[in-house]
């Protein structure tokens, strides 16, 4: 189980939830707080934007358990999902800033 709870700035979210989720196993379960989080900062900057995208992003390989206040997911790929064609990009720390600075991410290759 994997239990995200810091940063409320998207950016922060969605990276925790990218890098915790490369260490989540098989049928783990994933947890966001905050997902309602109703703080101050701008509508932009809310913890929920960055959780619907990752859940978006990995739609073929999630379960969604429970969504209110938290977000709560199990990892279970669909037969689908590893039948389809992907995109990897090499998970390196140059490409997550990449990422995060909104720049092309290096070469990627399908599988």
């Amino acid at each position: 189980m994997i239990y995200i709870d810091g940063s409320h700035q998207r950016e922060d979210v969605l990276a925790d939830s990218s890098l915790a989720w490369k260490l989540l196993k098989q049928d783990g379960f994933m947890i966001w707080d905050d997902y309602k989080w109703e703080g101050y900062a701008p509508l932009a900057n809310h913890p929920k934007q960055a959780i619907d995208c990752f859940l978006m992003l990995h739609r073929g390989d999630i379960s969604l358990v429970h969504i209110g206040q938290q977000a709560i997911v199990q990892k279970r790929p669909s037969p689908e999902a590893r039948d389809m064609p992907g995109w990897v990009f090499p998970r390196t720390p140059q490409n997550l800033l990449r990422f995060l600075r909104k720049e092309p991410i290096g070469s990627f290759r399908v599988f």
